[in-house]
């Protein structure tokens, strides 16, 4: 299992690097407003461009006659499993890109309406995510809507504080979290005032906290799994 893992990453990364200098311009007449989703993985609403360097968007964006192919030709229940899974993916109307985020957004300048990004930005240093943050003020049209989601340090700390001990730890040690390390590793931790920062030196002028599934970005009932000890943050540009 392990050496499976460790070829799943080699292959997607070499992919997202043979397409980093790729970009993506034209999508179907109904996607208006254009909404993105940063880090998407399975978590998508319908209309929504997912972009996302995992393995599940990488076969996502296969024809169905080749994952019905996989999915017959598969050794185990779990493989068969994640093939179903893909494949529900692709009914929900969604637009898929596999592209490394660490090489940028691959959509035009002024472009999106709304960028969404759950539990994404952890897993960049500190540095990389606020060329991140600028990136997303590039793409987004004058007016357009910034959602970040990540760990909220100050209510981690707070879990420490009470003797929760366990739990704050998993969010800094992924093999607590039980999740792979390839995929898994946090790099950086935001509470408010940092994230406030890191948008605001991005160019974003009207920053605002939010809660759980209620902000001005669409579908947020679809797309927000994660309420425990989450931050919630928008942006305009």
């Amino acid at each position: 299992m392990v050496r499976k893992e460790k070829l799943k990453f080699i292959v997607k990364w070499f992919i997202c690097w043979l397409q980093k200098n790729r970009k993506w311009e034209t999508f179907p007449n109904d996607y208006s407003p254009v909404k993105v989703n940063l880090g998407a993985g399975k978590v998508v609403a319908e209309r929504w461009i997912n972009i996302d360097s995992g393995v599940t968007v990488l076969m996502a964006t296969i024809p169905n006659w080749i994952l019905k192919i996989g999915k017959n030709i598969s050794t185990t229940k779990m493989e068969r499993q994640w093939m179903d899974t893909i494949m529900q993916l692709k009914e929900k109307r969604c637009y898929f890109i596999h592209y490394d985020l660490n090489y940028g957004i691959p959509l035009p300048k002024d472009f999106a309406n709304f960028i969404y990004s759950s539990h994404l930005f952890e897993h960049f240093p500190c540095a990389k995510g606020n060329i991140l943050l600028k990136e997303c003020y590039r793409v987004l049209k004058s007016g357009g809507v910034l959602r970040v989601c990540v760990p909220d340090l100050e209510k981690l700390v707070n879990l420490y504080l009470k003797g929760e001990r366990i739990r704050f730890l998993a969010a800094f040690f992924s093999d607590l979290r039980g999740v792979d390390e390839y995929y898994g590793k946090h790099r950086f931790m935001y509470d408010y005032s940092l994230l406030h920062k890191a948008m605001a030196d991005a160019g974003f002028k009207k920053i605002v906290l939010c809660n759980y599934q209620q902000g001005a970005v669409p579908d947020l009932k679809v797309l927000e799994v994660q309420s425990d000890v989450t931050l919630y943050v928008e942006a305009i540009k």
